[in-house]
């Protein structure tokens, strides 16, 4: 069963803007072409996770993407309709794991203070709504550093950064 449509997203971001996150050297690496595909196609990811991911990059993080919308399972019953804030599958989310190097697969260790200051800058990210923590993710100090919206996700070792709609003033 696929997900219902997802409304437009109230924040639009540029093609440049989405070409210039996922490109070689930008901050992001990608297990899978889809997750890049997902990330670059407006249709497919909202304005607000591409936010949330370029206020990493350029905090300086080096991020592994694990997986977007294409690669993840319909986990939009977890959503409030029709918006289904914080979901893969709607566009909101992306699993990952920050890197210590520009290398695909130098992850950073659960318990190094890096990992933590990752969660730090994500749980102040603009537009985040939650923080899911995996596997080796799942210590007291990294839910320490995500806040209050952090959450134990299931699955291997990984963290789901979801986001929220644009509030207008």
């Amino acid at each position: 069963m696929s997900a219902p449509e997802r409304p437009a997203s109230s924040m639009p971001t540029s093609a440049f803007v989405r070409a210039a996150l996922v490109r070689p050297g930008g901050g992001l690496l990608f297990q899978a072409d889809s997750q890049r595909r997902d990330l670059i196609n407006e249709s497919s990811t909202r304005s607000e996770l591409v936010a949330l991911l370029t206020f990493l990059v350029k905090r300086g993080h080096v991020i592994e993407i694990t997986a977007i919308k294409a690669d993840h399972h319909d986990d939009s019953s977890l959503g409030v309709a029709p918006l289904c804030e914080g979901t893969h599958a709607h566009g909101w989310a992306a699993d990952c794991w920050p890197l210590a190097s520009h290398t695909a697969g130098d992850y950073l260790d659960a318990a190094h203070p890096r990992f933590q200051a990752f969660l730090f800058d994500c749980a102040r990210a603009p537009y985040l709504k939650q923080i899911g923590l995996a596997g080796s993710a799942w210590t007291p100090a990294n839910r320490h550093a995500s806040g209050a919206t952090v959450f134990e996700d299931g699955g291997g070792d990984h963290a789901h950064l979801g986001t929220h709609e644009t509030k207008s003033a």
